[in-house]
């Protein structure tokens, strides 16, 4: 990883876990205390919600999350997309952000079938609505 920054090997087997089995609604990452590793930080089952995922992202601290959104289309299909959000709010210290920009291709190029990445620095950019926006806009 750029940086010097690696995602441990539990964080991809974790993704294929989550990916395959979907079992798991959502995983979260973050960065060790020495910011030399990608770690998981939070896994969330299944029955968990989208408002319990963004409940998981802290205010002040930058974090790496895949998550699996199930909707609806106008024609009535299902439809399911992975996630990857890259939040790194204002207030998060400069170094991590930095950190966190750097390091976020080579990660989830190891994340192999991610379907649409959100960047997010504040709320309002993971709220559902913004979210599925972007989703909508990806689908072909």
């Amino acid at each position: 990883m750029d940086g010097g920054v690696i995602a441990e090997d539990d964080c991809v087997t974790k993704f294929n876990e989550f990916k395959m089995g979907r079992d798991i609604r959502y995983i979260i990452y973050r960065l060790s205390d020495n910011r030399k590793q990608i770690i998981v930080e939070k896994i969330g089952d299944k029955d968990q919600t989208y408002d319990d995922f963004l409940a998981c992202l802290p205010e002040n601290k930058c974090r790496y999350a895949v998550f699996s959104l199930d909707f609806k289309l106008d024609d009535g299909s299902d439809r399911s997309k992975i996630l990857f959000v890259v939040w790194a709010p204002e207030i998060a210290p400069t170094r991590e952000k930095m950190i966190v920009a750097t390091s976020k291709d080579k990660f989830k190029k190891q994340l192999v079938g991610v379907g649409v990445e959100i960047q997010a620095t504040d709320q309002s950019e993971v709220a559902l609505e913004t979210v599925m926006e972007k989703v909508m806009a990806n689908i072909r």
